[in-house]
């Protein structure tokens, strides 16, 4: 998906619950390891319920369709070691 909105299928970055988790898991476990967080990442940090993904926005719009696992899927913690790749305005 291009972030930007231009293509045919793509769309424009929209921001929602399951990316502040991401980003305050990840903030977690920096604080995990020590390192200290800016006010922003500490809150974060402290947002993270995968619980909460099920009834999001996203979450609810995954199930409906059909794609409930994915759900499932995406709350779950410290079970991979990739990461996504932004390329020219595009993950990878």
């Amino acid at each position: 998906m291009n972030i930007f909105g231009d293509g045919e299928t793509s769309g424009p970055l929209r921001p929602c619950v399951e990316d502040q988790m991401g980003a305050g898991a990840i903030a977690a476990a920096l604080a995990g390891l020590g390192l200290a967080l800016s006010a922003e990442a500490a809150l974060a940090a402290r947002s993270v319920d995968v619980t909460a993904l099920a009834t999001c926005v996203s979450g609810r719009e995954l199930t409906e369709a059909g794609h409930g696992g994915d759900v499932v899927l995406a709350a779950r913690t410290d079970v991979s070691d990739a990461a996504p790749v932004l390329i020219e305005g595009v993950l990878t």
